[in-house]
């Protein structure tokens, strides 16, 4: 987790990332740095019931009321994703970070 961090904070200090997502924006940003910390887009990961991680993504942020509610969510999609070896620990870790730093508006 500390290099995750560690990562994140490089690609904020070099302006790689976007600002902080509103709205309609968060899918987006929780994809884009996502891909930022990992190198390569997980969210396009498919899955085998015929979807991909961003659609866990959007899933999420349809119902949301709170980002606390908005962050359990994927924090529990993403950990059930690991669970049925869908996404590696480190790709969870990613989208969970990602999800927590998303502005919620």
């Amino acid at each position: 987790m500390k290099k995750l961090f560690v990562v994140f904070t490089v690609a904020m200090f070099l302006g790689t990332m976007p600002s902080l997502a509103v709205g309609n924006d968060l899918e987006d940003y929780i994809c884009y740095c996502a891909q930022s910390i990992l190198g390569y887009d997980v969210c396009e990961k498919h899955l085998p019931w015929d979807d991909e991680v961003e659609d866990l993504v959007e899933y999420c942020i349809k119902p949301w009321v709170s980002h606390g509610q908005l962050v359990e969510c994927v924090e529990n999609a993403t950990a059930d994703a690991v669970q049925n070896g869908y996404l590696s620990s480190v790709e969870k870790d990613a989208i969970d970070s990602c999800a927590a730093e998303a502005a919620v508006r």
